[in-house]
């Protein structure tokens, strides 16, 4: 979780593994033990972005006529992207 606002705000190139423990009051060394690598980290935060998002588009009514399954999804997309700003950014 407190990697996410620095990815979404800087990038992964530019954040590092020091930042990212520092927000998250942990050593280096835990980030690693749990992530591996700090793309490790970003890929656990992009699945959980997709699957938050993956939720929202399963709310979509499939017996709507497609014009309006098409306007749903839509609707639920931008939901998502209100609601998630940092994980929308990834």
């Amino acid at each position: 979780a407190a990697a996410r606002p620095l990815f979404a705000e800087r990038g992964v190139q530019r954040t590092t593994i020091d930042e990212i423990a520092n927000s998250a009051d942990l050593s280096v060394g835990a980030v690693y033990f749990h992530f591996q690598s700090k793309e490790g980290l970003y890929l656990a935060l992009v699945d959980e972005a997709l699957e938050i998002n993956t939720k929202a588009m399963a709310a979509v009514d499939r017996d709507l006529p497609a014009l309006d399954r098409v306007i749903a999804a839509g609707r639920a997309y931008l939901q998502f992207a209100l609601e998630h700003p940092d994980h929308f950014r990834m």
